[in-house]
């Protein structure tokens, strides 16, 4: 594997890792155990190690518990902003102190799924335009069904 060019190496790398799924509860449980292997895979060499930091399609999913490295190492890419609302207070950042972390990446939010405790803790995802924004989930973290709302339009508070 050392002698591998590194784009060759790089899709190697991508293929083994899982692939996101964003239904209901699944995208947190995708998101934390696609980091897991992530963070497998870097410790397997230095090299491995400095490709993957390097490499921003790796660090497009930012889970809970992400670090400013992870958001620096995602470069200009979208990202997949994944939150999920523990009941175990100080394992993962509140809702709060979780959109303070990534906010100024507002404008490459791509997906955005959250599972939170209540309505009071959504009204700060959406202060800020987020221009590329596709795809939106928002769950209540206590609810054991989901529902599927009928299509309509969703307003937000700013100007464009």
């Amino acid at each position: 594997m050392s002698r591998l060019p590194v784009k060759l190496l790089v899709a190697i790398l991508h293929l083994a890792l899982p692939r996101m799924g964003l239904i209901a509860r699944g995208a947190y449980y995708h998101s934390r155990f696609y980091m897991r292997i992530l963070y497998f895979m870097r410790a397997v060499s230095k090299r491995w190690q400095d490709i993957i930091d390097g490499t921003p399609s790796f660090w497009t999913t930012l889970p809970a518990h992400v670090n400013d490295a992870s958001i620096l190492r995602s470069s200009p890419l979208p990202l997949c902003i994944v939150y999920h609302h523990t009941s175990k207070p100080g394992k993962f950042p509140s809702a709060k102190m979780f959109l303070g972390i990534i906010a100024p990446t507002r404008p490459r939010w791509s997906t955005l799924a959250l599972y939170l405790d209540g309505p009071a803790t959504l009204s700060g995802y959406f202060e800020a335009p987020t221009p590329i924004l596709q795809t939106i989930i928002v769950r209540r973290a206590s609810q054991s069904h989901v529902y599927q709302p009928k299509r309509r339009a969703l307003g937000v508070p700013w100007r464009t």
